[in-house]
């Protein structure tokens, strides 16, 4: 999008005509390049009216995560500075793997095609109603571990969720659920270059396919309205940014309260699935590494990295409680 394209869209208003005359002299362009961009808007899904005599005023917008709409008004230092925008794609880790090491670096799209979760599981989205996203990271974290990453991100967007009114909790080792049900999920990954942190996140679908109904949800069914995916993607960036300086400066083990508050998997019983083995108990804890800390079934207390498959046993989503008081929709 050219920055006159944009300037239009910042000039045109829901309640008013936009008269041709100011158009043309606030972006100092004619009347031919004033129709082409109307155009261009209507192309993107932008439901413009025009009058002979007032001009033109939007009567209908979409909610595209064009980087100039995610920049204005975004207050971070580093995060999304720098963002690469495709209406669809393969998979944002696989492109931010392929590109430079910058960090803070966002790649985000409409629609992934093969969007993937943790052992490979696909992660399905309608274009335009969800946030995908990844950030490039520091390579030299992957000393740190990935596991902290991923459970700093998901502090970061159950503080945002949390915001927009949601009971969410996290779900270990890189889930946020409401009510038992997922809203969000996070993958991060490395390369010799960077660490990549994707993260997705259900906002506006209003429904999902019917293996799927009672294992996901989105802010939209949850709070009955739909939301900014602009503004939400700004608060998870800024959010996240602030935990992740404070991440650098002062060790993980800071935050690690705040998670556990938050933890959907803290005190359930759960089957860790290691290699050909089973293993059953309660967790525990979790520890400084951001591992699972298992108090195994027959004794014996046993550590989990995010590298093995876990499962709640006997989920019910129709109530889990929250530490932070009150229990999930």
């Amino acid at each position: 999008m050219t920055p006159e394209t944009f300037g239009l869209i910042k000039l045109l208003r829901y309640d008013a005509y936009t008269t041709y005359d100011k158009i043309c002299n606030e972006l100092k362009i004619d009347r031919k390049r004033t129709k082409d961009l109307l155009k261009y808007l209507s192309n993107l899904q932008y439901e413009i009216e025009e009058h002979p005599s007032l001009g033109v005023r939007i009567i209908s917008s979409p909610d595209l995560l064009l980087p100039e709409f995610v920049c204005s008004g975004l207050h971070t230092r580093l995060f999304g500075k720098k963002i690469h925008y495709y209406k669809k794609i393969g998979s944002t880790n696989d492109v931010a793997l392929k590109l430079s090491d910058e960090e803070g670096i966002l790649v985000i799209t409409e629609f992934q095609s093969k969007g993937r979760g943790r052992f490979g599981r696909k992660w399905v989205s309608t274009e335009s109603t969800a946030i995908l996203a990844s950030l490039i990271l520091n390579h030299k974290l992957k000393v740190e571990g990935l596991q902290k990453i991923t459970l700093l991100c998901a502090l970061s967007i159950n503080e945002v969720m949390r915001k927009v009114g949601l009971s969410s909790l996290i779900k270990w080792p890189n889930d946020i659920v409401v009510g038992g049900r997922k809203i969000c999920g996070i993958l991060t990954e490395a390369n010799s270059r960077c660490v990549v942190c994707g993260f997705g996140v259900n906002v506006n679908q209003s429904e999902f396919p019917s293996e799927l109904t009672d294992e996901a949800t989105s802010i939209r069914i949850e709070t009955q309205r739909e939301h900014s995916r602009i503004i939400i993607l700004q608060q998870i960036l800024e959010q996240f940014e602030n935990n992740y300086f404070e991440f650098l400066q002062s060790g993980f083990h800071h935050f690690l309260e705040k998670i556990k508050d938050y933890s959907f998997s803290l005190g359930k019983r759960v089957s860790v699935h290691t290699g050909k083995k089973v293993l059953k108990g309660e967790v525990l804890d979790f520890d400084e590494r951001g591992r699972l800390v298992l108090r195994k079934d027959g004794g014996g207390i046993r550590k989990i990295f995010a590298t093995s498959m876990v499962s709640i046993q006997n989920q019910s989503i129709a109530q889990h409680s929250d530490r932070k008081g009150g229990t999930n929709p």
